[in-house]
């Protein structure tokens, strides 16, 4: 049995790896506001905060703080962690935060209806967030998709509210034939320890993806950047792929049944 499950995983894997939807001529810009700051009483705080750089860190007496973040054809990833301990001061911070978030502007198109005509877009969103939190500390990641990065904001997906672990969401899109209009998703994960009695460690790893799609046929957009935001479809190619690996499965089954 677990020689059919191993090679079961394996002809799945060999087909999936072909699922993924790729970008062409792609130019989206990464956007980054990472921070780092630790702090003790009764001393100032160590902070260093930038946007548009991959990642900080900073350490300061006994705490210690990192961030790090990427982007790419609407992928984004968050890595942020946080520690302290207080040991002869009666108050110790360590705080590591990202923003990561991409914008793009979208013109709908269709082959066969008026400019004008009513249509619908489905976007969605999926959310894989791990989060530790150890004493005084506290972890969280968002993920979001909207106007704007403060304001306008369609719908999104909280770790505060839902915990850690992988979750999905979609929302329709009421637009029309012709519309242009600007989205923007962004990704924020925080690892804080905050404590004037004891210790705590905090980590948060997340990783959001974004998708937009028709849901009508003909109907479609372009993009300023020039990235594709559909979701993944198995080319002909994969599908043979799928096919001929589950007969592999069926004949080492019945060779060993």
């Amino acid at each position: 049995m677990t020689f059919k499950l191993r090679h079961l995983t394996l002809a799945l894997w060999l087909a999936g790896s072909g699922l993924a939807a790729h970008a062409e001529n792609a130019s989206l810009n990464p956007f980054h506001v990472v921070e780092a700051r630790t702090h003790h009483c009764c001393w100032g705080p160590n902070i260093q905060t930038a946007q548009g750089v991959d990642n900080y860190s900073v350490s300061s007496w006994a705490s210690s703080a990192s961030s790090s973040g990427t982007v790419a054809y609407g992928h984004l990833t968050a890595d942020v962690a946080g520690s302290g301990n207080v040991s002869g001061y009666s108050y110790v911070k360590g705080l590591g935060t990202t923003r990561d978030y991409w914008v793009d502007t979208f013109t709908v198109q269709a082959d066969s209806l008026a400019v004008g005509a009513p249509v619908q877009l489905l976007m969605g969103m999926t959310l894989q967030a791990d989060l530790l939190a150890v004493g005084h500390a506290d972890a969280w990641a968002a993920s979001i998709i909207g106007t704007g990065l403060d304001a306008g904001w369609y719908f999104g997906l909280d770790t505060r509210a839902l915990g850690g672990g992988a979750f999905s969401a979609t929302q329709v899109l009421n637009t029309n034939v012709g519309a242009t209009f600007t989205l923007v998703g962004q990704l924020n994960a925080v690892a804080s320890v905050e404590s004037n009695t004891g210790s705590g460690t905090a980590s948060t790893s997340a990783t959001s993806h974004f998708t937009l799609d028709s849901l009508a046929p003909g109907v479609r957009y372009s993009t300023a950047s020039g990235t594709t935001y559909v979701s993944a479809v198995p080319e002909p190619g994969t599908w043979a792929l799928m096919a001929a690996g589950l007969v592999a499965v069926g004949r080492l089954a019945r060779r060993r049944g």
